[in-house]
Protein backbone atom coordinates (compact mmCIF):
# COMPACT_ATOMS: atom_id res chain seq x y z
CA UNK A 1 0.00 0.00 0.00
CA UNK A 2 1.89 3.53 -1.12
CA UNK A 3 0.41 5.19 -3.61
CA UNK A 4 -3.12 5.96 -1.41
CA UNK A 5 -1.00 4.85 1.48
CA UNK A 6 2.21 7.05 2.13
CA UNK A 7 3.36 10.22 1.74
CA UNK A 8 7.21 10.98 0.63
CA UNK A 9 6.90 14.25 2.72
CA UNK A 10 7.05 12.94 6.09
CA UNK A 11 9.55 10.11 5.42
CA UNK A 12 11.93 13.08 3.96
CA UNK A 13 11.71 15.24 7.34
CA UNK A 14 12.34 11.85 9.50
CA UNK A 15 15.30 10.48 7.62
CA UNK A 16 16.89 13.63 5.69
CA UNK A 17 17.12 11.91 2.60
CA UNK A 18 15.68 12.66 -0.58
CA UNK A 19 12.40 10.06 -1.27
CA UNK A 20 10.65 9.18 -3.94
CA UNK A 21 7.24 7.30 -4.10
CA UNK A 22 7.27 5.03 -6.85
CA UNK A 23 3.88 3.14 -6.26
CA UNK A 24 3.87 1.11 -8.65
CA UNK A 25 2.67 -2.81 -7.52
CA UNK A 26 -1.16 -2.10 -8.08
CA UNK A 27 -1.20 -5.78 -8.98
CA UNK A 28 1.39 -6.08 -10.78
CA UNK A 29 3.00 -9.25 -9.40
CA UNK A 30 5.98 -9.20 -7.38
CA UNK A 31 8.72 -10.42 -10.13
CA UNK A 32 7.75 -7.16 -12.16
CA UNK A 33 7.68 -5.07 -8.98
CA UNK A 34 11.63 -6.68 -8.02
CA UNK A 35 12.70 -5.83 -11.56
CA UNK A 36 11.26 -2.75 -12.42
CA UNK A 37 14.20 -0.49 -11.54
CA UNK A 38 17.51 -2.34 -11.25
CA UNK A 39 19.24 -0.09 -13.74
CA UNK A 40 18.39 3.17 -11.73
CA UNK A 41 19.01 2.11 -8.60
CA UNK A 42 22.77 3.28 -7.12
CA UNK A 43 25.00 2.60 -3.91
CA UNK A 44 23.64 4.23 -1.06
CA UNK A 45 19.92 3.58 -2.07
CA UNK A 46 17.34 2.58 0.37
CA UNK A 47 14.69 0.53 -1.13
CA UNK A 48 11.43 0.32 0.53
CA UNK A 49 8.60 -2.54 -0.58
CA UNK A 50 5.08 -2.07 0.92
CA UNK A 51 3.78 -4.99 -0.37
CA UNK A 52 -0.18 -6.01 -0.51
CA UNK A 53 -0.66 -9.06 1.23
CA UNK A 54 -2.17 -10.63 -1.86
CA UNK A 55 0.82 -9.99 -3.43
CA UNK A 56 3.10 -11.86 -1.24
CA UNK A 57 0.83 -14.75 -1.01
CA UNK A 58 0.66 -15.93 -4.63
CA UNK A 59 3.47 -13.44 -5.88
CA UNK A 60 1.74 -12.86 -9.49
CA UNK A 61 -0.07 -10.15 -10.91
CA UNK A 62 -3.98 -9.34 -10.91
CA UNK A 63 -6.43 -10.32 -13.36
CA UNK A 64 -7.67 -6.84 -13.26
CA UNK A 65 -4.41 -5.18 -14.11
CA UNK A 66 -4.09 -7.92 -16.46
CA UNK A 67 -7.11 -6.89 -18.17
CA UNK A 68 -6.52 -3.07 -18.11
CA UNK A 69 -3.11 -4.07 -19.98
CA UNK A 70 -4.57 -6.20 -22.25
CA UNK A 71 -7.04 -3.39 -23.22
CA UNK A 72 -4.31 -0.89 -23.93
CA UNK A 73 -3.08 -3.43 -26.51
CA UNK A 74 0.10 -4.86 -24.27
CA UNK A 75 -0.25 -8.13 -24.66
CA UNK A 76 2.91 -8.39 -21.87
CA UNK A 77 2.22 -11.55 -19.68
CA UNK A 78 1.98 -14.02 -22.43
CA UNK A 79 5.46 -16.17 -21.56
CA UNK A 80 7.35 -12.58 -21.29
CA UNK A 81 10.35 -12.50 -18.50
CA UNK A 82 9.23 -10.55 -15.52
CA UNK A 83 11.80 -7.82 -16.92
CA UNK A 84 9.64 -7.36 -19.61
CA UNK A 85 6.48 -7.13 -17.62
CA UNK A 86 8.20 -4.52 -15.58
CA UNK A 87 9.33 -1.95 -18.86
CA UNK A 88 5.80 -2.94 -20.35
CA UNK A 89 3.75 -2.39 -17.12
CA UNK A 90 5.59 0.95 -16.18
CA UNK A 91 4.71 2.76 -19.73
CA UNK A 92 1.31 2.78 -18.67
CA UNK A 93 2.06 5.65 -16.85
CA UNK A 94 4.21 6.59 -13.89
CA UNK A 95 3.37 4.97 -10.89
CA UNK A 96 2.55 2.91 -13.29
CA UNK A 97 -1.69 3.39 -12.61
CA UNK A 98 -2.48 6.31 -14.78
CA UNK A 99 -3.28 4.55 -18.62
CA UNK A 100 -4.52 1.16 -16.02
CA UNK A 101 -7.27 3.43 -14.10
CA UNK A 102 -8.21 5.73 -16.81
CA UNK A 103 -8.42 2.82 -19.10
CA UNK A 104 -10.96 -0.01 -19.84
CA UNK A 105 -10.07 -2.24 -17.25
CA UNK A 106 -12.45 -0.19 -14.78
CA UNK A 107 -15.43 -1.66 -16.36
CA UNK A 108 -14.59 -5.32 -14.76
CA UNK A 109 -14.00 -3.89 -11.89
CA UNK A 110 -17.77 -2.89 -11.56
CA UNK A 111 -17.16 1.16 -12.05
CA UNK A 112 -19.19 3.34 -13.86
CA UNK A 113 -18.87 6.85 -15.32
CA UNK A 114 -15.54 8.64 -13.59
CA UNK A 115 -12.27 7.26 -12.44
CA UNK A 116 -12.54 6.66 -8.58
CA UNK A 117 -8.84 6.68 -8.62
CA UNK A 118 -7.82 9.83 -9.56
CA UNK A 119 -4.31 9.75 -10.49
CA UNK A 120 -2.71 12.79 -10.36
CA UNK A 121 0.91 12.84 -8.95
CA UNK A 122 3.35 14.99 -7.50
CA UNK A 123 6.88 15.74 -8.39
CA UNK A 124 7.91 13.32 -5.77
CA UNK A 125 5.35 10.66 -7.16
CA UNK A 126 3.00 10.87 -4.24
CA UNK A 127 -1.08 10.70 -5.01
CA UNK A 128 -2.56 14.23 -4.72
CA UNK A 129 -5.98 13.00 -4.99
CA UNK A 130 -7.24 10.34 -3.33
CA UNK A 131 -10.26 7.40 -3.99
CA UNK A 132 -13.34 9.16 -5.05
CA UNK A 133 -15.61 6.71 -2.97
CA UNK A 134 -17.72 6.83 0.02
CA UNK A 135 -15.57 5.71 3.21
CA UNK A 136 -16.45 1.61 3.88
CA UNK A 137 -14.91 -1.06 6.60
CA UNK A 138 -13.05 -3.22 5.07
CA UNK A 139 -11.51 -5.25 7.07
CA UNK A 140 -8.56 -7.18 6.10
CA UNK A 141 -6.93 -10.44 6.57
CA UNK A 142 -3.15 -11.15 6.60
CA UNK A 143 -2.44 -13.55 4.24
CA UNK A 144 1.11 -15.90 4.73
CA UNK A 145 3.62 -15.33 2.19
CA UNK A 146 4.61 -17.97 -0.53
CA UNK A 147 8.11 -19.67 -1.05
CA UNK A 148 7.84 -17.93 -4.46
CA UNK A 149 7.77 -14.27 -3.07
CA UNK A 150 10.19 -15.10 -0.76
CA UNK A 151 12.70 -16.05 -2.41
CA UNK A 152 11.95 -13.29 -5.29
CA UNK A 153 12.53 -11.22 -2.43
CA UNK A 154 15.64 -12.59 -1.11
CA UNK A 155 17.03 -12.16 -4.80
CA UNK A 156 16.07 -8.95 -4.71
CA UNK A 157 18.12 -8.21 -1.59
CA UNK A 158 20.88 -9.75 -3.32
CA UNK A 159 21.08 -8.05 -6.65
CA UNK A 160 20.59 -4.72 -4.44
CA UNK A 161 23.79 -5.71 -2.19
CA UNK A 162 26.01 -5.93 -5.58
CA UNK A 163 25.22 -2.46 -6.21
CA UNK A 164 25.42 -1.15 -2.53
CA UNK A 165 22.36 -0.89 -1.95
CA UNK A 166 19.71 -1.92 0.55
CA UNK A 167 16.30 -3.48 0.77
CA UNK A 168 13.47 -2.80 3.53
CA UNK A 169 9.82 -4.61 3.59
CA UNK A 170 7.43 -2.99 5.14
CA UNK A 171 4.20 -4.57 5.71
CA UNK A 172 1.04 -2.14 4.95
CA UNK A 173 -1.28 -1.13 7.62
CA UNK A 174 -4.47 -3.49 8.16
CA UNK A 175 -7.72 -2.84 9.48
CA UNK A 176 -8.65 -4.83 12.36
CA UNK A 177 -11.80 -4.74 14.57
CA UNK A 178 -9.58 -5.27 17.53
CA UNK A 179 -5.73 -4.98 17.80
CA UNK A 180 -5.61 -7.26 20.23
CA UNK A 181 -7.08 -10.10 19.23
CA UNK A 182 -4.13 -12.69 18.08
CA UNK A 183 -3.36 -13.39 14.27
CA UNK A 184 -1.93 -16.10 13.11
CA UNK A 185 -1.09 -15.22 9.87
CA UNK A 186 0.19 -11.58 10.55
CA UNK A 187 2.43 -12.92 13.13
CA UNK A 188 2.83 -15.44 10.02
CA UNK A 189 4.35 -13.45 7.61
CA UNK A 190 6.60 -11.39 10.00
CA UNK A 191 8.22 -15.14 11.28
CA UNK A 192 8.76 -15.54 7.50
CA UNK A 193 10.43 -12.10 6.82
CA UNK A 194 12.89 -12.66 9.78
CA UNK A 195 13.33 -16.80 8.86
CA UNK A 196 14.71 -15.64 5.44
CA UNK A 197 16.76 -12.89 6.83
CA UNK A 198 14.61 -9.73 5.14
CA UNK A 199 15.04 -6.63 7.01
CA UNK A 200 11.24 -6.09 8.29
CA UNK A 201 9.81 -3.00 9.74
CA UNK A 202 6.63 -3.17 11.07
CA UNK A 203 4.42 -1.92 14.82
CA UNK A 204 4.35 -3.35 17.69
CA UNK A 205 0.51 -3.97 16.98
CA UNK A 206 1.71 -5.91 13.36
CA UNK A 207 0.16 -2.50 11.48
CA UNK A 208 -2.77 -3.95 12.59
CA UNK A 209 -5.06 -0.62 13.14
CA UNK A 210 -8.48 -0.82 14.59
CA UNK A 211 -9.65 2.55 13.29
CA UNK A 212 -11.86 2.81 11.00
CA UNK A 213 -11.11 6.55 10.36
CA UNK A 214 -7.51 6.06 8.92
CA UNK A 215 -8.98 4.13 5.53
CA UNK A 216 -11.01 4.63 2.51
CA UNK A 217 -12.29 1.74 0.47
CA UNK A 218 -9.79 -0.81 1.20
CA UNK A 219 -6.66 -1.88 3.60
CA UNK A 220 -5.02 -0.17 1.44
CA UNK A 221 -6.51 3.01 0.46
CA UNK A 222 -6.19 5.26 3.43
CA UNK A 223 -8.24 8.61 4.28
CA UNK A 224 -5.81 11.73 4.27
CA UNK A 225 -5.79 11.48 8.40
CA UNK A 226 -4.52 8.00 7.80
CA UNK A 227 -1.97 8.45 5.44
CA UNK A 228 -0.50 10.95 7.50
CA UNK A 229 -0.10 8.97 10.38
CA UNK A 230 1.41 5.74 8.12
CA UNK A 231 3.77 8.37 6.49
CA UNK A 232 4.74 9.49 10.08
CA UNK A 233 5.41 5.83 11.25
CA UNK A 234 7.30 4.27 8.57
CA UNK A 235 9.54 7.48 8.99
CA UNK A 236 10.12 7.31 12.58
CA UNK A 237 10.75 3.41 11.66
CA UNK A 238 13.39 4.00 8.53
CA UNK A 239 15.15 6.97 10.80
CA UNK A 240 16.04 4.54 13.53
CA UNK A 241 16.84 1.56 11.13
CA UNK A 242 19.11 4.32 9.22
CA UNK A 243 21.12 5.23 12.65
CA UNK A 244 21.73 1.76 13.48
CA UNK A 245 24.86 0.71 12.81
Amino acid sequence: GTFFGVDTHPIEVATTHPTLNLGVHAGMGINALTHAYLDHIKSGDLVVIVPEYQMLADGGASGALEMGIRAHHLEIFADNPPSSIAHDALRLGNPGLRAFLRGGALRFLGYRGATPYPTDIDATGNAVHFPNVEPAVRHGACLLASQRSVNELLRFQQNLGQVGARLVVSMPWMQVEAVGEPDPACSGVVEQMHAARLQLLIGDNGNRVDDPTMFSDSTYHLTREGREARSRQLGSELADYLATP
